[in-house]
């Protein structure tokens, strides 16, 4: 039990992200939605982006359930005024995790690397052009977390295939040690695409790398 808790103590930023980032907002029902994207082999897809990559070799493809799990431990780890709170709860299927990747299979080890792709669905009249936007606008929601986090570097950008994202870093405390987290998003379609990168040793570390080189769109995004 106590190695569970670990694991998913690493997990805890990616379960804030998890929350919907732009809430107080309606978003247009006419607006289309993406599918789960599907896996086939090694490769997992989604048409609705364009998006394809490769999962690496021994990974754990977690489910439902899991997901499940990071939406309810963000959840646990937000406080905020009762307004904001059910704006939160409200708007929290706004917000979804086509695939959650690990190392391990999630909650088996405490030091364990993750790859998550997730989206939040963006109200027309959100002022957020691109991933930069959306990376601050997430900032902004760390001061509700119950674990202080720091911003190691301010949002940059980089390519990952054909597109150009946005990347911010950050570091909080966890009873193993200081963990770090870097999050790439960009935004496509009425919706914030994004990454979500833990890494917790350097062989991880190529493996993820592998992840993101991997990346590619179909077609060319069209910038917004």
């Amino acid at each position: 039990m106590q190695t569970a808790r670990r694991s998913l103590t690493c997990c805890f930023l990616a379960a804030l992200l998890c929350l919907p980032i732009v809430f107080g907002q309606t978003a247009s029902d006419q607006q289309s939605r993406p599918g789960m994207g599907k896996i086939d082999g090694a490769t997992y897809t989604n048409d609705f982006f364009g998006l394809q990559l490769s999962i690496p070799a021994q990974w754990s493809v977690n489910g439902d359930a899991v997901k499940k799990q990071l939406i309810e431990k963000g959840k646990e780890i937000i406080k905020t005024d009762e307004k904001t709170q059910e704006a939160i709860e409200r708007e929290a299927d706004k917000t979804m995790q086509f695939l959650t990747l690990s190392r391990y299979p999630m909650g088996s080890a405490a030091a364990n690397s993750s790859f998550i792709c997730m989206g939040e669905q963006l109200p027309p009249a959100a002022e957020i052009p691109t991933g930069r936007e959306y990376l601050l606008a997430m900032s902004k929601m760390f001061k509700y977390s119950t674990i202080p986090i720091t911003i190691e570097t301010e949002p940059q950008a980089s390519k990952l295939g054909n597109a150009e994202f946005y990347f911010m870093d950050v570091s909080y405390q966890t009873p193993a040690g200081k963990l770090g987290q870097r999050y790439y998003f960009r935004v496509m379609k009425g919706y914030a695409l994004g990454f979500i990168v833990t890494i917790m040793d350097e062989a991880d570390r190529k493996t993820v790398d592998g992840i993101l080189a991997s990346v590619s769109f179909a077609r060319q995004p069209t910038p917004r």
